[in-house]
């Protein structure tokens, strides 16, 4: 059952409300340092979160056998692993085992780690 963050997200805006009146209070350059490195973090994390990188380049795989079950694990430039292919691509792979193979995908990341992923192709073919 999903969780509603509206509450969780006002009692936090009523808190940080809260700090900010004291430090201005306060201090008025404490309210404004506080106000400005709030902006900050929160542009890093709007900037760092669900980034969207297209990569169409030759890739090394591996075969992953489970049983009757086969397919393929790919690592890409960045060192992310990505799991994907049908029964006949890698049939069709399979036999150029220490090779690579030519991979367009999409990736999202968060702050620089593999959030998500979709396969458009696999040596020219969609999985």
């Amino acid at each position: 059952m999903p969780v509603n963050p509206l509450p969780i997200l006002i009692l936090l805006l009523l808190v940080w409300g809260a700090i900010v009146y004291f430090l201005f209070q306060w201090r008025r350059w404490a309210g404004g340092l506080f106000v400005g490195l709030s902006v900050v973090a929160l542009a890093v994390h709007i900037m760092s979160t669900g980034v969207e990188r297209q990569f169409d380049e030759q890739m090394s795989f591996r075969v992953i056998e489970v049983g009757d079950y086969r397919t393929l694990e790919f690592t890409n430039s960045r060192g992310d692993t990505v799991t994907a292919g049908s029964p006949d691509i890698v049939a069709r792979v399979r036999a150029r085992s220490g090779q690579t193979v030519r991979v367009s995908m999409v990736g999202w990341y968060d702050y620089e780690r593999l959030r998500a992923f979709r396969v458009e192709s696999i040596d020219g073919v969609r999985p």
